[in-house]
Formats: structure tokens, sequence, C-alpha cells
């Protein structure tokens, strides 16, 4: 299955999940977080699991965070927390213009379990 969201605040296009004979679901599951909530969000969890909790591959949030203009983690960052390291965090930037100050996450709660392709 392919999937389609709609990441820009303020444009509430619809979410569709489309199969590969081409049908079309409406999902109506949806996420809706401010910059600040997101910022705290990926920077409390590793990005897989957070993506996974949202619905979401972690290249869409990685996306999503890009736009937000959000910073991430940065390589290596959970392997040192957890070894017990001193880490920095990057703090998060004032919204610039043209930036949403939120976004509503639409996604399919049965889309992660799909076969890999090929499969």
């Amino acid at each position: 299955m392919l999937r389609f969201y709609c990441f820009l605040g303020g444009i509430h296009a619809l979410a569709r999940t489309v199969d590969l004979l081409g049908r079309c679901f409406m999902t109506e599951d949806r996420v809706k977080l401010t910059r600040e909530e997101l910022y705290q969000k990926v920077w409390g969890a590793p990005a897989t699991k957070l993506a996974r909790e949202l619905g979401v591959s972690d290249v869409a949030l990685g996306k999503l965070c890009r736009r937000l203009d959000v910073p991430k983690p940065y390589p290596g960052y959970w392997s040192q927390l957890a070894a017990g390291r001193r880490v920095r965090r990057e703090p998060l930037p004032p919204r610039r213009q043209g930036v949403p100050a939120e976004v509503i996450i639409y996604h399919h709660p049965g889309g992660r379990d799909l076969p890999a392709r090929g499969s």
C-alpha cells in the first residue's frame, strides 16, 4: 500500500490510503502536534520508536522535522545517552515566517504490518 499524508499545518487536505489496486481509503486517525510538542517527542525517544508511535516512517518523521525547523538528535546521541555520557541538546529555534506552528499527522494503523516489497 502507498500512503499519503498531509503534513502542512493550516492546509487540511484529505489523507488517504491507496492500495495496489487503486482503491482509496479515508483515514480518520490523526495526531495534532505543535512545533514544541514535536521537539519534546523527537528529543525524548529514538526516531524509529517515535515514528512507529505516530504511525509514519522514520524518513517521514525526518522530513516533518525539516519542514517545521525542529532539530533532531545527532547520530550516536541515543547510544551516548545510554552509556551515561554527556550529550548536548540543540535548542528549538524561533519559528521563522512560513514555518507552520502546528501539524496534523494522519496515519493508517494497519500500515506498519504490510509485507516488504517483493514478498
